[in-house]
Parts: C-alpha cells; structure tokens; sequence
C-alpha cells in the first residue's frame, strides 16, 4: 500500500484510510496536540494533551512546561484498598515535580506491602518496602512509619517509627521507635537502636554518640542523675541497680509445672531445681529458658518410670522465663527451686 503525496496534510501531519477506503490527511500543526483514536468508523484526531485513562508510562521533568492537575489510577478493588489509589502532580517549574501516591490516608509502595486486596482501616501510616505493614487492615494501626523490607510487618499498634530491614517484626505495642532493631523491638513507649550487642548481622558491638565528652551541665534543676547500663540487655536507667549479690525477693515461691516463671531480677541467676515425682508410669521431665515463656523444652532426664526426686540446674538471664514440666505419665508433688545470683 502506498502514501497518496497528493493529498495535502500540510507536511506536518498525518494521513489515514478512511472508512470509505480513500486516504486523507489530518492537520498535525498544533504544538502539544495528541493523535487520538476516536472509534471504529469515526475518523481519528488531534486533541489537546492531558491526564485521563490512557496511562502515564513516565514523566520527563525536563521537556514539559508548567503543568497543574491530578491524575486518578483505579485498579480493580475499590477505595481503601491497596489496588487503589492517586497520582497527584503539580509541576512547580520545568525541572520539578511534587508527586503523591497513596489512597486518601495512608502512603504504602511495596509488593506484599499493606492491606493484600484486603479492605484497609488503619490510617495515617507511611511504608515503603516489600512486605511491610501488613497489618494496616486492622482499626488500631495508626500513624505508623516503616521503611525497610518488612519492616512492620505482622506488627499491632500506633505511633511507631520502624526503620531498617525486618525493624519492628512481629511488635506488639504503641509510641515505640526501632532503628535496626532486627526484629527484637519489645514493648511500648521503647527505643531501640540496634538488634542487639555482637558482631554479627544485625548486630553492634561499639556504640558512639557525639556532643557528650566534654559536655558540663548548665541547669539548676532538676538534679543531674548519672546514667547505668545493664549490662546483659543493654537497658539504660537512672536509678542505681540493685546490688547484684542480693536477692530481694523468692524466684519461683510458686512455681508450677507447665507454668513459666519470670527472673525480675536486674541481672542474670543461677536456679537450683528439685522435681519431686510422686507417681510415675513412663515420661521425662522437661525444661525451657526462653524470652517470652513460650520456648521449646528440652528434656533434662531419661524415662521415668518410678517415683523419684529429680534435681537440675539452670541459669535464667534478666527478664526470661524458665519453665519446667513433664512429659507422659507424670504426677508432680513439688518443684522447689533456690536461685543464686550471678556476677
């Protein structure tokens, strides 16, 4: 098929077919114009630029002029969920552009990232990652910031601030803030910085903070209070710790099998176990030293098949729960315990 030359489209245009199979020309002269289809059987034209269904692919901040408008992408969910949202653009000059996207709350670009197709109720919160705040579904996950392959996620609360890859995993809490934290972010009203001391990943093992040395205390009230560090979780207070060779109070005056029990004690102890077994047919007993009471247990004898007076030890850092308890046919009379401190 070949071009008529002869028809005029004033050497700046375009020539189509027409329904009628006879090629004409369009007028192309007007700068910024868009060749626009405008059906079968309709002959097609030249219309002004501007945002609407066709799509934006990029924007070259370069090669445009002044521009002001918004320009709305629908997926296939509904408003509130993470298949929806808006492109907003105001070009202030030829060379910047202030871009928005989000639904009308909540800021969160990431695959995996946000409400999943789900209906979103959480509002205010700003993520950026892959699989953060997946918990924005939920009333209640408010005002949250996440940066960080997922960072939030699965976490429950407000007012937190998680920043760095897998910060704030898993947390459960309002107005905490974890830099690097790895996931080990714990309670609320916290900041943590850092995963823990070491020098693996995720870790630190040196910390610097400028504008200390040298510094000299101006004010008159309150009082200045020095600084102590535990030590074993790195906890910061400014309330002298309890002598570390005295116990202030019984570990596990009550302890029960199956039930786990706390060591409140600013520092680690060392834990004399008697497990008195009164009944046996055949089982073990077992025991767990964990963060949250919930780990798994290990067996600290071999089958037990008469009764008998079972003793162990076990050390239980500061803030860890120790669990004792028994497997099979078991019928525990008294588990006592006498705990030493340590250093």
């Amino acid at each position: 098929m070949a071009f008529n030359n002869a028809v005029d489209a004033n050497q700046q245009g375009v020539q189509y077919l027409s329904s009628a199979g006879v090629w004409t020309g369009l007028d192309g002269s007007t700068a910024g114009d868009i060749l626009t289809s405008n059906g079968t059987g309709v002959a097609p034209s030249f219309q002004a630029g501007g945002g609407g269904g066709g799509g934006v692919t990029s924007i070259d901040p370069e090669n445009i002029g002044p521009l002001t408008g918004a320009l709305s992408l629908y997926g296939s969910g509904t408003p509130g969920q993470n298949s929806y949202g808006q492109l907003a653009f105001q070009a202030l000059s030829s060379s910047e552009i202030t871009l928005t996207i989000g639904d009308n709350t909540n800021l969160i670009l990431g695959l995996g990232s946000g409400g999943l197709n789900q209906p979103v109720l959480g509002v205010d919160n700003v993520g950026l990652g892959l699989g953060v705040l997946t918990q924005v579904t939920n009333s209640g996950v408010d005002k949250n910031v996440a940066v960080g392959r997922q960072a939030g996620q699965f976490a429950f609360g407000s007012y937190n601030v998680f920043l760095g890859y897998a910060s704030g995993v898993g947390f459960t809490g309002n107005s905490s803030i974890g830099l690097g934290d790895n996931g080990n972010l714990n309670g609320s009203n916290t900041l943590q910085i850092g995963g823990s001391t070491g020098t693996g990943n995720g870790q630190l093992a040196i910390a610097y903070i400028c504008g200390i040395a040298g510094a000299t205390y101006t004010g008159s009230s309150p009082t200045p209070r020095p600084i102590y560090l535990n030590s074993f979780n790195d906890q910061l207070v400014s309330t002298e710790p309890t002598d570390s060779n005295t116990l202030t109070a019984t570990f596990g005056s009550s302890i029960t099998a199956g039930s786990p029990v706390q060591n409140t004690f600013p520092f680690p102890i060392y834990v004399n176990i008697s497990v008195d077994v009164t009944v046996a047919v055949s089982g073990s007993v077992v025991m767990s030293v964990s963060s949250d009471g919930m780990g798994a247990t290990n067996p600290v004898t071999g089958t037990i098949t008469a009764a008998t007076m079972v003793n162990f030890g076990a050390t239980i850092p500061s803030g860890w729960f120790l669990l004792v308890d028994v497997t099979g046919t078991l019928t525990v009379g008294s588990i006592t315990t006498q705990a030493n401190p340590m250093g």
